[in-house]
């Protein structure tokens, strides 16, 4: 009987090690996927991720970090499989609903992004990115009224970030307010001075306020940071102006 209990606790104790070389080794594979993700080896990164996944299927980090890249190279229902398995592990996550949403508006579909964004707000009121990406997803669908609520409570969190304010010119100008729109889009071009889009579209809201002197300095502005101006707006502005370059 003596012997019997040795033997189990030398089994249990061998257990309990080999546990442990397991749990290590997937956070080893997980912190050498993390590296390669900093250096941009995405290929190498994701199988050091699926690596640590094998081995320990409960790792949230590594599906999270492995569905992040999988989201940068494009191949996005597999970042939202990846996610899924985050929120499974942490219901409360409110990052990996956020992210999930995100590779939903990729794939063109809004509701589902949008619900997840909800939730993402519900678990964290001032997640400034879920706004953002909630007012991405209702422009999309054009419900421009609602996107510009979104960009407002982002704006109100994080002040200082160019394509917030580009976005939200940009539903002021699908609802025909173009005094707000250029409001806007020179906020976005006060804090990134070379926003050629921001240049570029204020350009049409200059020209529905018939502007046409402002218009032209941002054409040439557009242009001169490389934008390629479309020729029949500029056909239509040199008529409606009654000038040429």
């Amino acid at each position: 009987m003596k012997k019997s209990k040795i033997i189990f606790a030398g089994i249990l104790l061998y257990l309990i090690s080999l546990s442990s070389v397991y749990a290590q080794t997937a956070i080893d594979y997980y912190n050498r996927g993390c590296d390669y993700d900093k250096q941009g080896n995405y290929t190498q990164a994701i199988a050091d991720y699926t690596r640590a996944i094998e081995i320990n299927p409960n790792l949230a980090e590594a599906y999270y970090n492995r569905g992040r890249v999988y989201h940068i190279q494009g191949n996005y229902n597999q970042a939202i499989s990846d996610f899924t398995r985050v929120i499974e592990i942490r219901p409360n996550d409110a990052t990996a609903y956020n992210y999930r949403g995100a590779a939903y508006n990729r794939l063109d579909d809004y509701s589902s992004a949008i619900a997840d964004f909800n939730t993402a707000i519900e678990i964290n009121p001032n997640y400034a990115k879920a706004y953002y990406n909630r007012g991405t997803a209702y422009y999309k669908q054009d419900n421009y009224t609602q996107a510009i609520v979104d960009y407002n409570k982002f704006i109100e969190i994080d002040s200082n970030y160019a394509d917030a304010y580009f976005y939200r010119g940009f539903a002021h100008y699908k609802q025909d307010n173009y005094t707000q729109a250029i409001a806007d889009l020179t906020r976005a071009i006060e804090i990134k001075p070379n926003y050629a889009d921001a240049y570029y579209y204020r350009v049409f809201a200059y020209y529905m306020i018939k502007d046409y002197d402002k218009a032209w300095q941002d054409i040439h502005k557009a242009e001169e940071l490389g934008y390629a101006v479309d020729p029949e707006f500029l056909s239509e502005l040199k008529q409606s102006s009654g000038r040429d370059k």
